[in-house]
């Protein structure tokens, strides 16, 4: 049977209503495979769909291109064809117009916003079929070459737009951690966390140089904060309103008008004069606000602080640093602090190290609390990173200082001024010993063992707000890492997870998986946690808080010690060692409990499986301590210290560590006494 083409003259000797859709979509297949534009325009007034397709995935738009009929391909797509696969096929008008050959079609469809990238279900571009169904005159070069330059122009603006996308996701990044970086910094100087690096502070009145004469370093610094607050509340209240004027009457003012124009006036002055008041009585001077002030007083007083000395001990490595004030105020006894760097600097680039350290711009840290001011730290960056240095308890060169900002807590319009800053007659800024020999360990480091594991957790701030701070935790776990790495476990064996990184799933996912799949028979295995613990009151068991843990919600949210024991006993190892620097009283610095229950619950450790050995902070009804200058908790501090004077099993350490424990505790008036089980762990 002959196929019966119908051109433009028969479609419009049929009425419309003689055409159905699948007619008009068919002729419109056929007339474009024609190359029949007149048809295809009256075809496509009359409803024909641009987009339908044949059994087989053809559309109009692929048959105008295979048949090389350019004026319906134009047509076609200015009207809306797609120049894609129509789905479920891959068939594409570029694919049609390539494989016959049709070099002007090819062009067209590719300054139309075809896609030469574009693979088929068996992975072929335009490109493998270029030619593969045309005459032996193909230009197949010139196709090859237009398809080439086109996925070049692609390739480039798929590039182009990738690094806009990176450049777009760093800036916004970059945005995101400033606006955290300001918001922590608004954060630790609200809670008194003051750094002192120097600026321009021209917001800060400087007594004359002449009272620095006069006034100790301490005294002068008073007098700037006070008339720097002075200035605050004057700034934040506004000035007391002028009394109003003595009014005369006019001889051609009537006197009710007289009158009226004295009352309104009384009425605004009182409405002003009560308005600053309430401003008077709302005023306070904000813990953020306070520190601030004191922190741009320090930065204008003492300029920009300056490394003046240091000294490098070859043997334990580490470097000691003379800090002290910029003379261009103070010209002599200034602020002076001797400090020692936290971290070790090998023999091999400590001279390097120090020629750097020599030229760095320090910070120095202090910490207000109550009435106290205290030297916390001073921060270097130092050949691409930040160190950190603790202050050594000699060599302090001026009297400290205490800073009491709750005399402007509140501030009368009569005398918003006070002094904010008295002073301590005992010294206030001996702090802990510098870089304790805790945090690195003093025996040489053993053989690695590339079979041992360790996870060492470290929870010190809570994701819960009403979770108190577990003090000096994630310092504890930073020291027993660097430990257990000297006793031979490898680097990459060693999973630390501290604050936001200890959350209940990392820590199931470790415990369940991770350890499973690593450990060997050979294997000796550590466990360390420091934060805090949780009794259950109902069925007495004991929990290890995560950083996302609830102590409501014991069961969902935090470690079981039972979960923590049976998921250690199961490992192929012989020898786990457990040890927690937490307690499970439900009170103290190191255990919570859900709010109204009642604290000293009767709690059971559990029992560890045989292969387990277990360190405890304390029993079970008692309270683990931390020790304020050392920065441990007690039970931590004398684990370490047990290593480093030589035990070799657990056995000696237990021996060691318990009663200095016990004596540290009684020092505070408490009662802590730690507990060892198990079988002997060797070290």
């Amino acid at each position: 049977m002959t196929r019966t083409v119908f051109s433009a003259a028969a479609i419009l000797m049929l009425p419309a209503f003689a055409w159905s859709s699948s007619d008009l979509n068919s002729r419109l297949l056929e007339a474009a495979s024609e190359g029949d534009l007149a048809a295809v325009q009256l075809l496509i007034s009359r409803d024909a769909d641009v987009n339908s397709y044949a059994s087989d995935g053809v559309t109009p738009v692929y048959a105008a291109a295979r048949s090389g009929h350019l004026g319906v391909v134009k047509f076609l797509v200015k009207r809306g064809a797609k120049l894609g696969p129509i789905a479920p096929f891959d068939l594409t008008p570029l694919y049609a117009a390539a494989a016959k050959g049709r070099l002007a079609e090819v062009k067209y469809l590719l300054e139309a916003g075809a896609d030469p990238l574009y693979k088929n279900r068996i992975g072929q571009t335009a490109d493998a079929v270029t030619c593969r169904d045309a005459s032996s005159r193909c230009p197949k070069d010139e196709i090859l070459g237009a398809l080439a330059a086109r996925e070049r122009e692609l390739k480039a603006a798929q590039a182009a737009e990738e690094a806009r996308k990176r450049a777009e996701l760093a800036a916004e990044e970059a945005r995101k951690a400033a606006e955290a970086a300001k918001q922590r910094a608004i954060d630790e100087l609200a809670g008194g966390r003051i750094v002192w690096q120097g600026g321009t502070h021209p917001t800060v009145p400087l007594p004359p140089e002449s009272y620095a004469e006069t006034h100790s370093v301490w005294e002068t610094l008073a007098a700037a904060v006070s008339e720097a607050a002075k200035r605050d509340f004057e700034n934040s209240v506004g000035e007391k309103p002028a009394v109003p004027p003595v009014f005369t009457q006019s001889k051609y003012e009537s006197q009710s008008r007289f009158e009226n124009r004295v009352e309104d006036a009384r009425r605004e002055y009182q409405q002003s004069l009560a308005d600053h008041n309430r401003r008077v009585g709302e005023y306070r001077l904000s813990p953020y606000r306070g520190n601030e002030i004191l922190q741009d007083a320090l930065g204008a007083l003492f300029g920009q602080p300056q490394v003046v000395k240091t000294a490098y001990d070859a043997d334990r490595q580490v470097f000691g640093i003379k800090l002290a004030s910029d003379p261009h105020y103070f010209h002599e006894n200034g602020f002076e602090q001797n400090f020692l760097l936290t971290q070790r600097i090998p023999n091999e680039t400590a001279q390097d190290f120090d020629e750097a350290l020599q030229k760095a711009t320090p910070r120095l840290v202090f910490q207000h609390e109550g009435s106290k001011l205290t030297v916390v730290s001073a921060e270097f960056d130092v050949l691409g990173k930040t160190y950190a240095a603790l202050p050594t308890k000699k060599a302090v060169a001026q009297k400290p200082i205490e800073v009491d900002l709750s005399s402007l807590d509140t501030a009368p319009a009569a005398a918003p001024a006070r002094s904010m800053i008295s002073y301590a007659e005992s010294p206030r800024l001996a702090p802990p010993e510098a870089v304790p020999s805790l945090d690195r360990p003093l025996f040489a480091p053993r053989p690695e063992r590339p079979h041992d594991f360790a996870v060492v957790v470290g929870v010190e701030f809570y994701n819960d707000a009403e979770v108190p701070q577990a003090e000096f935790a994630e310092r504890d776990a930073d020291a027993v890492a660097a430990y257990l790495r000297a006793l031979g476990v490898p680097k990459k064996n060693v999973i630390q997870l501290k604050g936001k990184e200890a959350t209940y799933g990392k820590l199931r996912g470790y415990l369940d998986s991770w350890l499973p799949k690593n450990v060997s028979e050979d294997s000796r295995v550590y466990f360390y946690f420091s934060g805090h613990g949780a009794p259950e009151p109902a069925k007495g068991d004991a929990y290890l808080l995560s950083w996302d843990g609830d102590p409501r919600f014991l069961e969902q949210t935090a470690l079981s010690l039972n979960s923590v024991y049976g998921a250690l006993g199961k490992l192929k190892s012989k020898q786990v060692l457990v040890a927690m620097d937490a307690c499970f009283s439900g009170t103290g610095s190191r255990s919570v409990r859900e709010k109204g229950a009642r604290p000293l619950v009767t709690v059971h450790l559990g029992a560890a499986q045989p292969n387990t050995t277990v360190l405890a902070a304390a029993q079970t009804d008692e309270i683990a301590q931390s020790l304020q200058d050392e920065r441990h908790g007690i039970f931590t501090y004398y684990l370490l210290k047990g290593l480093d004077e030589g035990s070799k099993d657990s056995d000696a350490l237990c021996a060691y560590l318990a009663p200095k424990v016990k004596e540290a505790a009684a020092h505070r008036n408490r009662i802590q006494t730690p507990v060892c089980n198990g079988p002997t762990f060797g070290f």
